[in-house]
């Protein structure tokens, strides 16, 4: 396979046109200067799922010389070929034959290996509360989703939950993404390790209420992981005010 943008250039290099079959029906030839290449213009099938990969590989992977005239007279240029996708599974290509073969063998070839399945993206869902010492309050309907994983701090006394914020990140398996809301700034790089999702996450919380994590949590599909940091003291509370706690909810599972 890595092969290929090779092939495409030494097939060049060792054919002159003079050794080029004729063009057939399915693409129109160009005449052109004595000692330089005919182009044909070709449509080919891209092999399923593997349309970034062909045009990665022909993206000036060879170059073909053509005859140009300037005040300074006849020079010759080297012209890339592009190739123009369809987007319905081909493309069209103008450059000599020679160039023309060797696209057939690669798309031969890539034929043989068919593309693995595509990986699922990651759908992960991160809430900021805000937990206030004191009476235990109904929960607010906008937390109703999480109520197991606030649920789990019944241990630390009775508190009422605020929602700060909600940020949702989708991304495909092991790419970097990033969200910033109004008081959060995040970065994760979600991947999926067997049964379970590996997050490395860094959470900026940047409004009223300050406060950063940078960490890495191993969670099963739909699981909370709940993280959290007190002594905070809210723009425009006194300080003899209760703090309240500052609680990071972290959810992933597989985009629908």
């Amino acid at each position: 396979m890595t092969r290929a943008p090779l092939l495409l250039a030494l097939l060049f290099a060792c054919r002159s046109p003079q050794d080029a079959p004729r063009p057939c029906g399915d693409c129109q030839s160009g005449s052109a200067a004595p000692g330089y290449p005919a182009l044909a213009l070709r449509t080919y099938k891209v092999p399923d799922g593997q349309e970034k990969l062909v045009e990665r590989l022909l993206d000036g992977t060879t170059s073909y010389p053509v005859s140009t005239v300037s005040a300074q007279g006849q020079q010759t240029q080297f012209v890339n070929p592009r190739p123009h996708f369809t987007g319905n599974g081909y493309f069209v290509l103008g450059a000599p034959e020679a160039i023309h073969e060797g696209v057939r063998q690669l798309l031969d070839e890539l034929a043989k290996h068919p593309a693995p399945p595509a990986q699922p993206s990651i759908d992960a869902s991160y809430w900021l509360v805000l937990g206030w010492p004191g009476k235990t309050a109904p929960l607010p309907e906008r937390l109703g989703e999480i109520a197991p994983a606030l649920k789990t701090l019944d241990n630390l006394g009775a508190m009422r939950f605020e929602l700060l914020e909600r940020v949702e990140l989708v991304a495909l398996d092991g790419q970097t993404a990033h969200a910033t809301g109004q008081n959060v700034e995040l970065e994760q790089t979600a991947s999926r390790d067997g049964a379970v999702f590996q997050l490395r996450v860094k959470v900026n919380a940047n409004g009223e209420i300050r406060g950063k994590i940078e960490t890495t949590v191993t969670v099963k599909p739909g699981q909370f992981a709940v993280f959290g940091q007190s002594g905070f003291i809210p723009v425009g509370a006194a300080l003899v005010e209760p703090k309240p706690t500052l609680f990071y909810v972290i959810r992933a599972q597989t985009a629908s």
